[in-house]
C-alpha cells in the first residue's frame, strides 16, 4: 500500500496497532469466559454428584436396616403371628422400594438370587439404585399406580387418563415409614399404614 504523506503512514500504523490490541483484548475476553463457564458446569455437575451420592449413602444404611430385619424373620421358626416384625425406615421422600415379582431383575442385580429388593430414586429403578438379593423369595405386597395425560389437554375433562400400573412397588412420600415383614411361604412385606 502506499501513502502518500509520512503522517498518513503513522496514522495507519496507530490504527492498525489500536486494531490489533482490540483483537487481542477480545480473544482472551473470550478465552476467560469460556473457562468460567467450563468452572461452574464442573462445579454443578461436582455438587449434583456429591448430592446424589449422599442420598445413596443414606439408603444404603436403610436398605442394611430393612435387610437385617429381613434375614432376622426368615431365620425364626415360628408358629402363627411370631413370624411377624416391623421395622421402622427413615427413607428420602421421592425414592422407591421395589420387588420383583416377574423376577426380571435390574440389570447386573441380584445375580442367582431368587428373591430381590431395591430401594430406587426412579419408579423404573434405571438410575441410582441399592439392592439386595436374598436366597429366599422376597415380595412387596404393593403396587403403584400412575396415572397419565401426558398427551392431553389436563383442563379438557374428556382427555382420555391412562393408568399404568408398578407392582411390587412402594413410593416413599413421608421421612419414616413403618414396614410389617411376615413370613409365610415366601417373605411378604407391607406398609403400615397409620390411621
Amino acid at each position: 500500500m502506499h501513502y502518500n504523506t509520512k503522517e498518513e503512514a503513522k496514522k495507519f500504523m496507530k490504527n492498525k496497532k489500536a486494531f490489533t490490541w482490540l483483537m487481542k483484548k477480545t480473544f482472551s475476553i473470550i478465552i476467560s469466559l469460556a473457562v468460567i463457564l467450563l468452572l461452574v458446569i464442573f462445579v454443578v455437575k461436582v455438587y449434583y454428584l456429591f448430592k446424589g451420592g449422599n442420598e445413596l449413602e443414606k439408603m444404603k444404611k436403610q436398605m442394611e436396616n430393612l435387610v437385617f430385619s429381613i434375614k432376622e424373620v426368615q431365620e425364626k421358626v415360628c408358629e402363627e403371628k411370631e413370624c411377624e416384625q416391623t421395622t421402622l425406615l427413615f427413607p428420602t421422600p421421592g425414592w422407591y422400594l421395589k420387588s420383583f415379582p416377574d423376577y426380571d431383575f435390574p440389570q447386573g442385580e441380584c445375580r442367582g438370587a431368587i428373591g430381590c429388593l431395591c430401594i430406587c430414586n426412579d419408579v423404573q429403578c434405571g438410575k441410582l439404585k441399592q439392592c439386595e438379593g436374598f436366597k429366599f423369595d422376597v415380595q412387596l405386597i404393593s403396587t403403584l399406580t400412575r396415572v397419565s395425560s401426558r398427551y392431553a389437554d389436563p383442563s379438557d375433562p374428556y382427555t382420555p387418563k391412562f393408568s399404568v400400573d408398578y407392582p411390587g412397588t412402594l413410593e416413599f412420600k413421608e421421612e419414616v415409614i413403618e414396614i410389617k415383614i411376615v413370613k409365610e411361604d415366601i417373605i411378604k412385606l407391607y406398609e403400615v399404614k397409620n390411621k
